[in-house]
């Protein structure tokens, strides 16, 4: 079986915070760059579904949890966003929406990864200098 290592991310990583909304239940996600730019890790906070439906011990709360989980795990291996987004489920005909809140999830990803990605690789190379200033 071939090995893909995972890519650790630094302990203190860029972070962009960005609204989905599934099935009229707005949740907040966090989506986490490496130092080009490219989306490694997302978070879900299910309690910020205003219906309720992912509290505490909820089957879909665990599955977004450990969804998010296996997209970031797949993400720090290699695997490209964006293919994960074209390779979840879709309702109906090629292009339909998302079948899944971890379908519409990996598809914000690929939104913030294509919008983003320069300003991030901006705000790392701004921090690198900002720390070689104070020599630390």
């Amino acid at each position: 079986m071939t090995e893909f290592p995972r890519e650790r991310l630094p302990n203190r990583r860029l972070t962009l915070h960005s609204a989905v909304v599934w099935k009229g239940a707005p949740w907040l996600i966090s989506a986490g760059f490496d130092r080009e730019g490219v989306v490694r890790e997302v978070f879900v906070d299910p309690e910020s579904a205003a219906s309720g439906a992912a509290k505490v011990g909820s089957d879909l709360r665990s599955v977004l949890e450990d969804g998010c989980i296996l997209i970031s795990r797949s993400l720090q291996r290699g695997e490209r966003v964006a293919d994960l987004a074209k390779a979840l489920s879709r309702e109906g005909a090629e292009g339909g929406a998302n079948a899944s809140p971890l379908g519409l999830i990996a598809a914000r990803l690929v939104e913030i990864e294509a919008s983003d990605a320069q300003a991030v690789q901006e705000a790392y190379e701004a921090a690198d200098k900002n720390v070689k200033r104070r020599g630390a």
